[in-house]
């Protein structure tokens, strides 16, 4: 089992990072930072609002939790493919 599980983990690059100042220190082996809890979610959402032209389309924390589940969710599948 990885080392992630529970932590529902996504990959951000290091160029992500330093435009949003996302400074999450990596969970697990595969250098992934934990998104899915909601202070989280909605410090990236707005980090991420504040780096964006105004007018242009917003980030909901919703949606940066929601898409850190579904990244979680896929590893975990492969995971369950691979031990069958």
């Amino acid at each position: 089992m990885n080392e992630c599980a529970g932590t529902a983990g996504l990959r951000v690059a290091r160029p992500a990072q330093s435009r949003y100042g996302i400074d999450t220190a990596p969970a697990g082996r595969r250098g992934d930072v934990g998104l899915a809890d909601g202070a989280t979610a909605r410090t990236v959402a707005a980090q991420m609002n504040a780096a964006r032209a105004p007018g242009s389309a917003t980030v909901q924390a919703g949606d940066v939790a929601a898409l850190s589940l579904l990244h979680e969710i896929a590893h975990l599948l492969v995971e369950r493919f691979e031990e069958t």
